[in-house]
């Protein structure tokens, strides 16, 4: 139980797994989400959660790594995905 912090799984690899990832300061909110949910939906979906920090998440998310993004700030420029480029492609 708890937080996954590994990153090592892919968004759109499994369709039966929900990657979440950002900031620390947010991460027991998610990580409570995440039991919450299993203990409710039982463990057809999994849920990952880590803390890599808000820019890390971001990161992840551009390079299509996570389906969610816990930010304790609002995004910057260099968070948000190019001109042109779909990150969730």
């Amino acid at each position: 139980q708890g937080g996954n912090d590994s990153g090592g799984t892919s968004a759109s690899a499994q369709k039966d797994t929900v990657v979440v990832d950002g900031s620390s300061t947010v991460f027991r909110i998610s990580q409570a989400a995440q039991l919450g949910f299993t203990k409710a939906n039982g463990s057809d979906v999994k849920v990952l959660v880590g803390r890599k920090g808000t820019g890390g998440g971001f990161g992840r998310y551009l390079e299509g790594e996570v389906d969610i993004v816990d930010a304790s700030r609002a995004a910057k420029p260099e968070d948000h995905p190019p001109v042109g480029h779909d990150a969730a492609a």
